[in-house]
Order: structure tokens, then C-alpha cells, then sequence
């Protein structure tokens, strides 16, 4: 079994790098041989016309493509559809790129397993086993990555006598004379298990040309024993002495311990299994594409530990003996048939079937789309008395166009850089604008925590500002709430809008009209920085804007 073990751990490997080789080093042989037939024999005046005929047909049918794709970038540079934000990808990476970066996966496999050490006497069998994990992996290529995770595996061996057998141990009586002490095994079954939490460092490969492709994990794991037990399910032991020197056997005296036993259902530890093992691991299998994020694998694996098991292989073993209440005899305390002289070189293995899901947390293009769709909803749903919502959302690895201005790394873009004093005004009135810009400059409005209460500072700033905007109906301004990053994001959007709201209802009391004034909220997402220093207080905020002038704040 152990050949037959190392053969197949060997063809996995093989396969494994086969894998590889294909996926990186792949070349169209059937073109190289028609180049050196061409190359060694002159063509013919009819096979001269026919390859003509093939470029002809090639360069036609590459038009076709190439004017088809015109078309379609003509009808989207003309859609009328100017609502709809545009994403354009990084060109450093191609659109929908999902073979390389993080993924994730969670694996169970079901095989055979044994022990794999060395029986003297009596057979042992294969037990079923498992193997259950999840494990991370990052893809440099796409077709190379690093793999590591958690995994839980059970090794195992039913052991049992399949002849009569019979252990002798050395004893002096009290008169002085030797005798030994005979167990005779009737029957005898014994089921060892090992229970291990692993630990992997895989080399990964994948090739994946269309839905359907391959997948190779090799290198090693770090196991580590969760239970090393056995359990005795079935014995009949005749315990009896035999004086050599008289030729003479003595059963049944229950007195001195020289009895039948039956033991069922002992269990115990595996003391001289170790509970650190280094293992080599390899797996091969299908790969199939699910979704764009999800795929399925499919494909045979095999552990191999690499190092002797057997902690006490090779020193002083006990006698197999059994000490018991009954007997009261001074024999070996049992410990498992692992931990007699009947084992050595133990090296656990499994092989077997494995089935798993791998997916990755990144975006499509169209996921990406459609996120930013849902963030823009929700904006609306919290801000409906908002005469202008920001338009431009931000997603991660992603560039936005609105209306011309690209916008990168950014939460929202502010109101005033996006609208502009649609009427003319005269030089009173940006005079008028330009006072009030160099008003604000020194003012705040503050709300304590929780409040949409406004604090004002000074507390004349509100008649001051109604006094200009009354004044001049043609200036407008933007009232934006913010709030401090306490609390959730929605909860911040609506408190940062009740308090604009507020300020704004101030304003209409003192003669301003509501069409003078674009109420917005921007949550926490912008915190105030005032000489460099960041305070959550001032972070509760309403800002006056004139619309046409950006506002100017000291930032960090």
C-alpha cells in the first residue's frame, strides 16, 4: 500500500507541474509545422492562389470587426442617456480581471487513511477519513499564487490479530522460581485514530483558458494533533503461566491473576504517536467557472508525513501486556498496540476526493455599476427636500467622469463645484457676494452632540447674511450640514441635513426666499481641520457657501 501510495503522490506531483508547463509555455505546434513545410517545398500555382484567397478572406472578415466596433463606440458616444454616470476602468489593468489578487475558499474532501506504520504481527486496514478547511490565496499571475488556511484532517487504522497470538512475558513467583507469564489473543480489534489541525503553505497554479480549466496546490503543512486516541472494541485475553522447567502451564486460577478476560470498549491515548508532523501535500483537479467571482473545484489530493511519527521508534518498547483491576499483575500498563514493540516507522497518509468553492470579494465593471447605483438611491432616499444631490459616488480601482470632470479617490464632490450662478449679476451685487464670501470666512455655526440646535458665532451672522441675500434676490448660497464620524453613516446623513434644514429655516424667517438657498447634506464625510488640528466638535457644522465661490477653509 505504502508503493502504491508513493506512485500515485508521485503522478500528482507530475501532473501538477504538467499543469503549469501547459498553462504558461502553450504553442500552436500545428503552425510551426506548416512554416517549415513552406519553408523546405515550393508551393504550387494553385496553392499560391488558395493562400491568397485566405488573406483576401482574413483581411475582409477583419474589416467587418473593425467597422462593426466603430459603430458601436459611435452609438454610445451618442446616447442621449446623460444621467447615467460613466466608469471608466484604470488602463493598467483590463476590464474584469479577476484571475489575479485575493480569493478565498472552503474545501471538504472524503478518502481512505491509515497510520502507516509497521505491524509485526496481525493485519491492519484503511479507515474512511475526511478533510474540512478554509484557506486564502493571493495570485501574483494568472496562473501562480501563494496559498495558506485551516484545515482539519482524521487519519486512521483498524488493527486486529488475524491468527491466535500469543505474548510472553518473564515473572519470578514467591518461592523464587521463573515462569512466564502467557496472554494468549483469541480475537482482537483495535481502532486508532488521529485527529490533526493543519496548517498549509501551497505553491497554487490554475489555468482557466474559458469556463472550464485546471488547478495544482503543492507544498506543506503543519500538523498538529487535536487526538491521538484507541479504542479496544472486541479482545478474548487467556492469561496463564508456564514453568519451562517442568514443562508445566497453570489457567484458571483467578487468585493469582491466571484468567480469561474480555475486554470491551477501552480507551485510551497514543502516547508514542507525536503531536507535531511535517507533511507533504499535493492536489489536481477541474476548475469551473461559476460566476465571474465564484468557481467550483473538483480534483483528487494526497497527504504524505514526512517525518517518523513514531516518537518512540527505535528506543526501549515495551511488551504488549495488559495490567489490569482483575489481573493485579505486575505487567505493562496498555497503551495501545501503537505504543508496544509490535509497531515502527509510522508515517501517516490520506488520499482522496475534494470538492470546494473559491471566490474573490472584488467587482465586475457591471457589479461596480450597479453599487454605485444603489449609494446614489439611498442618497436620494435620505436628502428628498435636496435641490442638488452630489452626483459623483466613489468606488474603489475606479475613475468617474461627470459632466466632464474626472474624479479620483474622492467620497463626493461638493455642490458648489458643480453648479454656478446661472444669472448675470451686476458689479453691486459680486460685490454684495464677495462681502458676504469674507463674512463667512470668520464665522461658524456649531451644534452640540446629537443636536440640530445651531450655536451661532457671531450670533448676528444670520441677519447679516438674510441681509445681503434680501437685498440682492439674485445671489444664491449653499446651506451644507455636516456631522462627526459618531454614530452611523445614515444616521449622520439625516442629523447633517436637519441641521442645515435649520439654519436654512432661519434664514427664510428673516426674508431670504427658498429658491436662494441649495440645502445639502454630507454626513461625516468631511471633518473640519482648523490650524492643522483635528477636533470632533467642530466636525458639527453648517457652512454657508455663496454659490460661484468655493468655500476656503483651513485643511490639514
Amino acid at each position: 500500500m505504502k508503493q502504491i501510495l508513493k506512485i500515485l503522490f508521485i503522478i500528482l506531483l507530475f501532473a501538477s507541474f504538467s499543469t503549469v508547463s501547459f498553462a504558461q509555455y502553450r504553442r500552436p505546434a500545428q503552425t510551426t509545422a506548416v512554416t517549415k513545410n513552406t519553408a523546405s517545398t515550393p508551393m504550387s500555382a494553385a496553392a499560391r492562389k488558395k493562400a491568397a484567397a485566405k488573406r483576401r478572406k482574413a483581411a475582409a472578415k477583419k474589416r467587418k470587426q473593425a467597422a462593426k466596433q466603430k459603430r458601436k463606440a459611435t452609438k454610445a458616444k451618442n446616447s442621449p442617456d446623460v444621467n447615467t454616470t460613466t466608469i471608466q476602468q484604470r488602463s493598467r489593468e483590463p476590464k474584469d480581471n479577476l484571475d489575479t489578487g485575493s480569493f478565498f475558499s472552503f474545501g471538504a474532501g472524503m478518502g481512505v487513511s491509515s497510520l502507516g506504520y509497521k505491524l509485526d504481527v496481525g493485519s491492519k486496514i484503511v479507515r474512511p477519513a475526511f478533510n474540512v478547511g478554509f484557506g486564502y490565496s493571493y495570485f501574483f499571475k494568472p496562473y501562480f499564487g501563494l496559498k495558506t488556511g485551516l484545515e482539519v484532517s482524521s487519519y486512521g487504522n483498524n488493527m486486529k490479530f488475524t491468527d491466535p497470538f500469543v505474548g510472553r512475558l518473564q515473572f519470578t513467583d514467591y518461592q523464587g522460581q521463573l515462569y512466564d507469564h502467557r496472554i494468549d489473543f483469541e480475537k482482537f480489534t483495535e481502532k486508532q485514530r488521529l485527529y490533526q489541525l493543519e496548517i498549509p503553505i501551497l505553491a497554487s497554479f490554475k489555468y482557466k483558458p474559458r469556463k472550464i480549466g485546471m488547478y495544482a496546490d503543492m507544498g506543506l503543512k503543519l500538523g498538529i494533533a487535536l487526538s491521538r486516541n484507541y479504542r479496544l472494541d472486541d479482545a478474548k485475553i487467556e492469561h496463564s503461566a508456564y514453568y519451562e522447567q517442568w514443562d508445566l502451564t497453570i489457567r484458571d486460577v483467578p487468585t493469582h491473576g491466571f484468567t480469561v478476560e474480555e475486554i470491551s470498549d477501552k480507551q485510551g491515548k497514543m502516547r508514542a504517536l507525536s503531536p507535531v508532523n511535517a507533511m507533504a501535500h499535493a492536489e489536481l483537479g477541474m476548475l469551473m467557472q461559476v460566476t465571474p467571482r465564484v468557481n467550483l473545484t473538483l480534483g483528487l489530493y494526497a497527504d504524505v508525513t514526512m517525518n517518523n511519527a513514531d516518537r518512540w521508534d527505535g528506543k526501549s518498547k515495551d511488551d504488549i501486556g495488559f495490567r489490569t483491576a482483575a489481573n493485579n499483575l505486575p505487567m505493562n500498563e496498555y497503551s495501545g498496540v501503537f505504543g508496544t514493540n509490535l509497531t515502527s516507522n509510522s508515517h501517516p497518509w490520506q488520499v482522496g476526493l475534494k470538492f470546494g468553492v473559491m471566490f474573490t470579494n472584488r467587482l465586475t465593471e457591471a457589479q461596480k455599476k450597479q453599487k454605485a447605483k444603489k449609494i446614489y438611491e439611498r442618497w436620494a432616499e435620505y436628502m428628498p427636500e435636496c435641490t442638488s444631490i452630489p452626483d459623483t459616488i466613489y468606488v474603489p480601482d475606479t475613475i468617474y467622469v461627470v459632466n466632464d470632470i474626472y474624479v479620483h479617490d474622492t467620497i463626493y464632490v461638493r455642490p458648489d463645484t458643480l453648479a454656478d450662478q446661472s444669472v448675470p449679476l451686476s458689479t453691486e451685487a459680486k460685490q454684495a457676494r464677495q462681502q458676504m464670501h469674507d463674512l463667512l470666512l470668520e464665522t461658524v455655526i456649531w451644534f452640540a452632540l446629537d443636536s440640530y440646535v445651531p450655536i451661532l458665532e457671531p450670533a448676528d451672522i444670520i441677519d447679516s447674511v438674510a441681509a445681503i441675500l434680501v437685498a440682492h434676490p439674485e445671489l444664491k448660497i449653499h446651506v451644507n450640514g455636516h456631522a462627526c464620524k459618531l454614530g452611523t453613516d445614515g444616521y449622520n446623513r439625516k442629523l447633517a441635513l436637519k441641521r442645515a434644514q435649520a439654519v436654512a429655516a432661519l434664514l427664510e424667517k428673516k426674508g431670504v426666499q427658498k429658491d436662494q438657498m441649495i440645502v445639502a447634506s454630507f454626513g461625516a464625510t468631511e471633518p473640519f481641520y482648523y490650524t492643522g488640528e483635528h477636533q470632533l466638535a467642530k466636525d458639527r457644522r453648517v457652512e454657508i457657501i455663496p454659490v460661484g465661490l468655493k468655500a476656503k477653509r483651513q485643511r490639514k
